[in-house]
């Protein structure tokens, strides 16, 4: 902005612009391989090896790598939100951000998990904070060994930088360490597309536009 307005306006700010640059991080997408989707869902003795809080937040953590719902979205979701229509069960509901409605399908273990909270009468599970919820599925994932090392770098001038978990023994993060409520959407957007879901429904489903590049960050394969 500066270099625009000393070099095509002829206003003069001086040198001081040049001192100015923007960094970017390099953030891994953290995404849940079908393999570690299947031993959260599936894997009673894993399960029953959590307090009963983690199980709650692993159900609730499960259900939005199926549904791709933003963490506010899903938090909030309500009973009248779920609809039948002949055999199917689905997720109806209006995302905050894009006011765009999106029908989503359950499959039977999520209609399993819904089944344990369906004695809650005002939100489909239990209100957590999105600073806590982060908290808690971090914790999930380092007991459940997902333990390797993620290397992060921010670029600064064009050079890439490692960021470190702890700089002064320059310990790189960890996958349980990444984990986060954006690892639902990008888990569940991901899984869609690998099981050849058209990417127009996807993008109905997770609320981004026909020329959104933000769809991409959440896309892995």
């Amino acid at each position: 902005f500066f270099a625009w307005l000393q070099e095509e306006l002829i206003i003069n700010v001086g040198p001081y612009y040049q001192r100015f640059y923007k960094t970017n991080e390099d953030i891994p997408v953290i995404v849940l391989s079908p393999e570690r989707l299947h031993f959260l869902i599936y894997d009673k003795a894993f399960e029953n090896s959590l307090c009963k809080r983690l199980q709650k937040l692993k159900d609730v953590f499960v259900f939005g790598c199926t549904t791709a719902l933003r963490f506010s979205d899903l938090i909030n979701l309500k009973p009248s939100n779920i609809e039948v229509i002949g055999n199917n069960t689905y997720v109806y509901v209006r995302s905050q951000k894009t006011q765009v409605y999106s029908r989503i399908y359950l499959p039977q273990y999520a209609l399993d998990i819904l089944h344990k909270y369906r004695r809650r009468k005002t939100t489909l599970f239990p209100p957590i904070s999105g600073v806590n919820f982060n908290i808690a599925i971090k914790k999930i994932a380092l007991l459940a060994g997902w333990t390797e090392e993620i290397i992060k770098t921010r670029n600064k001038r064009g050079q890439p930088i490692t960021i470190y978990k702890d700089a002064s023994t320059k310990q790189h993060f960890r996958f349980c360490d990444m984990v986060s409520s954006h690892t639902m959407r990008r888990t569940a957007i991901t899984t869609m597309l690998r099981m050849g879901m058209n990417e127009t429904n996807v993008r109905l489903i997770s609320g981004h536009t026909a020329h959104s590049p933000s769809f991409y960050r959440y896309v892995f394969f």
